[in-house]
């Protein structure tokens, strides 16, 4: 069953390999190990944490991180949704998935400012630069096809004009008041 889920940047279109490449699941990339589960209590949620990691790398203002939160609540609540029936079991756990949700909600929200910002976590395009064959290239360099390399740029050009956009109407907006 595909679920579609919530994305700025067409994240349901994505290839498998740049899921990976750009996403790490649930949890911070600035951590040794990897104790925030990507399961409710059974339900496999890493799909929306994978889509929250793309909008935090994509993202570039602080708009786009508060959107990038709520839609992260959101995609759980339609994973949940998705894998809930009427029975009294499923309902029961439904209840205490959407109260996990919360949780990881609140800490997005209290503690992702650093992940949202921090340029060192963050992937760079110099990391998503093809490889080419007759050059010695390092190991953490990762080969992409056409396709996945495209969506990668087209989609962070896109990010920086709609912030640019963002940024020039509430420029006016205060020269208006000021004037």
């Amino acid at each position: 069953m595909s679920i579609k889920l919530i994305s700025r940047y067409s994240f349901n279109e994505m290839g498998k390999e740049l899921k990976k490449v750009l996403s790490n699941g649930c949890g911070s990339t600035k951590s040794k190990f990897d104790f925030v589960p990507d399961t409710f209590y059974g339900l496999n949620i890493s799909e929306a944490c994978n889509c929250h990691d793309i909008d935090y790398l994509l993202g570039v203002s602080y708009r786009d991180k508060v959107d990038a939160d709520l839609d992260m609540r959101r995609n759980l609540i339609i994973i949940i949704e998705a894998n809930s029936t009427n029975g009294w079991f499923s309902q029961w756990l439904k209840r205490r998935r959407i109260k996990r949700a919360e949780t990881y909600r609140f800490f997005v929200d209290n503690f992702g400012v650093g992940s949202f910002f921090d340029k060192d976590v963050r992937r760079s395009t110099k990391n998503l630069t093809r490889r080419h064959k007759e050059t010695d290239v390092s190991p953490e360099w990762i080969e992409l096809n056409d396709k996945d390399y495209k969506w990668y740029c087209d989609n962070k050009i896109n990010a920086l004009k709609l912030a640019r956009t963002k940024l020039t109407a509430e420029i006016k907006a205060i020269s208006l008041n000021i004037i």
